[in-house]
Order: C-alpha cells, then sequence, then structure tokens
C-alpha cells in the first residue's frame, strides 16, 4: 500500500467519523448519528477517491522524470489537504446543519 491509496482510506475513515462523532457531540438521537456517519463515508469516499486519482497523476509525472522531482511534494501535499479538509469541513458542517435543524 503506497501513500496514495493510504490516505484514501484514511480520508474515508475520517469522513465517517467526522459525521458522526460531530453528531454524537451534539447528543443527537441514534439515527441521526447513523445518518450523519454514512453521509460522512460518502463525502469521505468522494473525496478519497479524487484525491488518490490526483497523487497518482503526480506520481507518474514524477516517476517519467518530468518536473525534476519537484511532483512529490504535490503527490505527499494533496491528499493531506484534502484529509484536513474532510475532518474539518466535516465536523463544521455538521456543526451548522444540526444547529440549524434544531
Amino acid at each position: 500500500m503506497n501513500w496514495a491509496d493510504l490516505s484514501a482510506l484514511l480520508i474515508v475513515v475520517a469522513g465517517g467519523l467526522s459525521g458522526g462523532l460531530t453528531a454524537v457531540a451534539d447528543k443527537a438521537a441514534w439515527w441521526i448519528v447513523v445518518l450523519f456517519g454514512l453521509a460522512g463515508l460518502l463525502v469521505g469516499l468522494a473525496a478519497g477517491t479524487v484525491s488518490s486519482r490526483l497523487a497518482y497523476r503526480f506520481l507518474d509525472r514524477a516517476c517519467k522524470g518530468t518536473a525534476g522531482g519537484f511532483s512529490l511534494v504535490p503527490y505527499m501535499a494533496v491528499p493531506m489537504f484534502v484529509l484536513v479538509a474532510v475532518l474539518l469541513g466535516g465536523a463544521e458542517l455538521g456543526a451548522w446543519v444540526l444547529k440549524t435543524v434544531r
């Protein structure tokens, strides 16, 4: 498993956990926790797939030697930025939705 695959897996897990744990922190009903967890899982799956494909493109460019090794930096940085965005975005969006609904 390389960095692109590992980061995609982490993004999927982080998406599901950020949605579910946001609902748990707000003391929501169990079905809302499950709903937010599934929604976060779907967002994480989509973001992880896009991040993994983009990272593979950067890795392919680095292997061909067209950028002189500088393509390894975005290969590692893009999945990290997506992971942080999914964690923070899922938690903030979940908190906003729960506050708006109640």
